[in-house]
């Protein structure tokens, strides 16, 4: 037996239309059970969602809202935090040193924000050429060449490095009679040059002589002498500027200690040659150079 759901309209002579209620009954059957009365098939309503449940579930969203809204509004507002940096500078870029001699590097730092705590340290990639303090003397300790490295680093681990060049030659000295006969390679031996004879060369010629000595490393006084004989006056010096072109690293180093000096470079790359003096007789009295290093950042070849 099949059951169905009905109400009656028989308003004036049926209390159970009056109220009204809902009779559930058989469905081949389907007449109030009062009145006698077909009834009219009741259909349940579909149910709706509790209003206070829909007032508190909207109440919760426009307080996350604006919860969101007011945090990113004041992350947008707040000021952002300062990026930490360092920037270091060298008061030289190459040094040229004796053994024995004593220079200092001097460290410029700047930093962001200004106040920033820093710390500068100065390595040396050959101790046996160069030593160094925590203040930035270096001091010449044997014959050869060096790259120092200075690191500046702050607390947050932001750091920066600048890089020196440091070449050291061996003090000259007045050689003995015995000592300039006996010298394996002749380095110390007076030459037999006619200082006056006339030289008609340009600056390329000088700038090509030059380069063909870098890392010739013997026969060195078979190398120079010539070079001494055919182009310069006995007292001839050479000034050596650095990579900025503007930096004097050397000063009035004799011509002979200079070419002398080339052959033996380990790092040389290439020598550029800045300015040509000459005597009377086109015969060479000075010579200002600069050197590029193959470690040297700013090397092209």
């Amino acid at each position: 037996m099949a059951l169905k759901k009905g109400i009656c309209k028989n308003f004036d002579n049926c209390t159970l239309a009056e109220k009204p209620e809902i009779q559930e009954v058989d469905s081949s059957e389907f007449r109030c059970a009062e009145c006698g009365k077909e009834l009219y098939e009741y259909t349940e309503p579909p149910k709706r969602f509790p209003l206070k449940l829909i007032l508190i579930i909207v109440a919760a969203l426009l307080l996350i809202g604006g919860g969101i809204w007011a945090y990113f509004g004041l992350i947008k507002d707040r000021p952002e935090k300062e990026k930490e940096s360092v920037s270091l500078s060298l008061n030289k870029e190459v040094i040229s040193l004796y053994v024995g001699e004593n220079d200092t590097l001097k460290a410029t730092v700047s930093t962001q924000p200004s106040n920033a705590k820093v710390s500068v340290s100065f390595i040396s990639d050959n101790p046996s050429v160069v030593n160094l303090s925590n203040d930035g003397v270096v001091k010449a300790t044997g014959q050869g060449e060096a790259s120092i490295t200075v690191i500046a680093r702050m607390e947050s681990g932001a750091a920066d490095t600048a890089s020196v060049y440091v070449t050291v030659n061996k003090m000259p000295e007045q050689p003995t009679p015995d000592e300039q006969s006996n010298n394996s390679d002749g380095r110390n031996q007076e030459i037999d040059i006619d200082w006056n004879v006339p030289v008609n060369v340009c600056d390329d010629e000088i700038s090509t002589t030059l380069n063909s000595l870098i890392g010739k490393h013997t026969n060195i006084a078979a190398r120079v002498n010539p070079i001494l004989r055919k182009y310069f006056v006995k007292n001839a010096v050479v000034d050596k500027i650095g990579v900025n072109g503007s930096t004097l690293v050397n000063y009035h180093q004799p011509i002979k200690d200079y070419l002398e000096t080339i052959c033996a470079s380990k790092y040389l790359n290439k020598i550029k040659v800045i300015e040509v003096k000459r005597n009377s007789i086109g015969r060479i009295s000075y010579l200002k150079v600069q050197e590029v290093h193959y470690r040297d950042p700013q090397a092209k070849e």
